[in-house]
């Protein structure tokens, strides 16, 4: 009978040789998911393997640069760990992946495996109820409202309607600050909004993109930066499109039908949206910040003959559809 505990021994030392070894992680891989089909494993163990495998991980990683074997290993892990029916703190793991791919990005700045999965642990902790959010997320190394609201402040239209210091924004609950943020819009559903995770979720990218204005301004050149700077861009611009009720379709903006609302309505053409509602996206405070946020950036790293700056312009005005207002 196979030694699944000498088998992951002998893998081990395999990526300790050939961090690369793609057919060591599968071989771990195939082990792992019979062990933890054992109805005895304790929690305990559970927390042992993760953490096991967790540093495995890193090793290789550390060992070969751009290794997409390790980071797609560690992806599954994590995935594979959310299917497990025993207690386990999934909420603490997602939270300590985010800082461990923050710190480690930063100082692998041209590894998009790294930043690929940096992408993978944003979107888990958008999955964290609200509740359990307002729990942990004193774990994050950063203070997220704060990093947000300097943006915000920084590139607020020049419209004394919109004037708020940063303490102001700071203390407004989440819902007044969408409200300030993307004002009021009739939704074509009746699903209620959830102001609270749509705040977080901006928070979590104005943070990101803070960092990587940080990391491109030490680190001139840097392909991989300008990649996720355009993953942090279209996930803004997705949020708000999904906010006023509309989708790019071809490369226009047409009304999207609620899945749980209208489901009679789903297999009728949809129609281009007016132009009225076209400017409600480009009016409203957020995008117009968004805006003057990557315009000022864009000038400032041509400024400093960085030459990439030049093709997200051309990304935003070309992919994203902004060539009207950049």
């Amino acid at each position: 009978m196979l030694d699944r505990k000498a088998e992951l021994r002998f893998t081990r030392l395999v990526l300790s040789r050939k961090p690369k070894c793609n057919e060591a992680f599968a071989h771990r891989r195939w082990l792992l998911e019979a062990v933890m089909k054992d109805e005895n494993l304790q929690t305990r163990d559970i927390e042992t393997l993760i953490s096991e495998e967790l540093h495995i991980c890193q090793l290789s990683s550390d060992k070969s640069p751009n290794n997409y074997h390790s980071w797609n290993h560690r992806m599954w892990l994590v995935n594979t760990v959310k299917n497990i029916e025993k207690k386990f703190n999934l909420v603490s793991l997602y939270i300590k992946e985010y800082n461990f791919s923050e710190q480690w990005s930063s100082k692998h700045i041209s590894d998009f495996s790294c930043f690929h999965y940096r992408q993978f642990c944003i979107r888990n902790i958008f999955t964290i109820s609200n509740d359990n959010w307002k729990s942990c997320r004193s774990a994050i190394d950063v203070h997220l409202r704060k990093s947000f609201v300097h943006v915000l402040s920084l590139h607020f239209p020049k419209d004394v309607t919109v004037q708020a210091s940063e303490e102001d924004l700071i203390s407004y609950s989440e819902e007044n600050l969408i409200n300030l943020l993307l004002c009021y819009t009739t939704k074509n559903c009746d699903c209620v909004a959830d102001h609270f995770l749509l705040c977080r979720k901006l928070e979590i990218f104005f943070h990101e993109m803070v960092l990587n204005s940080e990391l491109l301004r030490f680190y001139k050149d840097h392909e991989t930066l300008w990649y996720h700077r355009r993953f942090i861009v279209h996930e803004i611009l997705s949020l708000m499109r999904e906010h006023f009720g509309v989708v790019r379709l071809n490369g226009a903006l047409v009304k999207n039908i609620c899945r749980n609302c209208n489901r009679d309505d789903l297999n009728q053409k949809q129609a281009k949206i007016v132009r009225y509602d076209g400017n409600i996206i480009y009016s409203s405070v957020l995008f117009n910040v968004l805006i003057s946020h990557e315009k000022g950036f864009i000038d400032e790293r041509r400024n400093e003959c960085d030459n990439y700056s030049d093709r997200h312009e051309k990304y935003l005005k070309f992919v994203e559809g902004l060539n009207n207002v950049m």
